[in-house]
């Protein structure tokens, strides 16, 4: 849906004769097609469904990073102040250490592997 403030002078505009295009007036223009060119511009709220789903399905890869990112960021919270630097970066040590923790305790909870 397009919105003009002014209308445009003059537009080309595809008849019904194939392909063939032709001037029209802004008269016409009104005429043929009122509702799209005439009608202002409206921001619509996004509708729920779009604003909540991807725009594609996630891929392995994205699904392997959020879950990534939830460990990392459940290991940044047992970690404490004390073990940031002055730049506020945690000590890489600690959060590898804290990571290898979370790692073994859910490996300890899964049980032993049959492979």
């Amino acid at each position: 849906r397009l919105g003009y403030t002014s209308p445009p002078p003059e537009r080309h505009v595809g008849t019904n004769l194939g392909n063939r295009k032709r001037k029209c007036s802004e008269a016409d223009m009104q005429t043929l097609y009122p509702q799209v060119l005439w009608t202002p511009s409206v921001d619509n709220p996004p509708n729920d469904k779009k604003a909540t789903s991807p725009r594609r399905p996630l891929s392995a890869y994205n699904l392997f990073f959020s879950e990534e990112r939830v460990r990392i960021l459940q290991a940044l919270e047992e970690i404490s102040s004390s073990d940031y630097d002055e730049d506020g970066l945690p000590n890489p040590q600690k959060l590898e250490e804290v990571l290898s923790r979370q790692e073994k305790e859910n490996k300890d909870h899964l049980g032993p592997s049959t492979a």
